[in-house]
This record gives C-alpha cells, sequence and structure tokens, in this order.
C-alpha cells in the first residue's frame, strides 16, 4: 500500500520542510507523522480533525497534564489510518 504521502504540505521534492525526515520523507514516515497536513490518510486523519475542531484534542491534552499520562491520540490515530486508509484517487 502506498499511502498518499505527497498531499501534505510539509513534504517537498527530497525533504521534509518541518525537518521531520533526516532523508527523502518515505511513505511509512509520512504515515505516522503527527504533523502531516493534507487530505486525510484514512479514519485516523477524519477522527483527528473532528477532534481538533471540537476542541477535544485540548481536553486530552489537559489529560496528559493533569494525569502524566500520554492520551494515545498519535497511537489511535495511526492504527486507524493503517485499518481504513483513504482509498486512491
Amino acid at each position: 500500500m502506498d499511502s498518499p504521502v505527497s498531499d501534505c504540505k510539509h513534504k517537498m521534492i527530497k525533504f521534509c520542510s518541518l525537518g521531520h525526515a533526516k532523508s527523502r520523507p518515505t511513505s511509512e514516515y509520512c504515515l505516522s507523522c503527527p504533523d502531516y497536513e493534507g487530505k486525510p490518510r484514512g479514519a485516523g486523519d477524519v477522527v483527528h480533525s473532528l477532534a481538533k475542531h471540537s476542541g477535544v484534542d485540548k481536553l486530552a491534552k489537559k489529560f496528559e497534564a493533569v494525569t502524566g499520562k500520554k492520551c494515545g491520540c498519535q497511537e489511535r490515530r495511526e492504527a486507524l489510518n493503517k485499518l481504513l486508509p483513504r482509498k486512491s484517487d
């Protein structure tokens, strides 16, 4: 499966504009990038977008600050993207 990495606004021809990838970003790398911005790669990006626009992401950050535990948002996002990827155009 080749994920739509070219949709990320941070992916340049040979590098990531955020400096995340030391060399040319691979499909696998972009699939798990927490700073991905572009067309949804799968169900995880859709859920992330809904959480961000509804403010639920801020509650997750508060949860992390209060409990000292990670909320697991990024892991769930990656898992959902892999389980239910966007169909190729």
